[in-house]
């Protein structure tokens, strides 16, 4: 199992392999997709920064966030 940042290469690899399969069971997901790392880090690197739709949900957080800084001062 691997640790630490994560590499380019592993980006390209995670996304390229769910463009074309999806992601399935993310259990099995690392080896087919020929990752060594455990589904669940691949499950959260493709949600919380490779996402297609990634950037409109933290452009939103953004917003609330603002919004509730203003209603707090």
């Amino acid at each position: 199992m691997k640790r630490g940042p994560w590499t380019a290469e592993e980006d390209q690899k995670l996304s390229a392999y769910i463009q074309q399969h999806g992601h399935g069971s993310w259990s099995s997901f690392p080896e087919k997709a020929g990752l060594k790392r455990c589904g669940k880090n691949c499950r959260l690197r493709w949600i919380n920064y490779l996402r297609p739709d990634i950037d409109v949900i933290k452009a939103w957080q953004g917003m609330v966030t603002g919004k509730i800084q203003i209603t707090i001062n």
